[in-house]
């Protein structure tokens, strides 16, 4: 996985 804030806020996003 990518380390680029906007991927993990991304997938934080999903993740819920």
């Amino acid at each position: 996985m990518l380390c680029e804030p906007l991927i993990t806020r991304f997938h934080e996003y999903i993740s819920q």
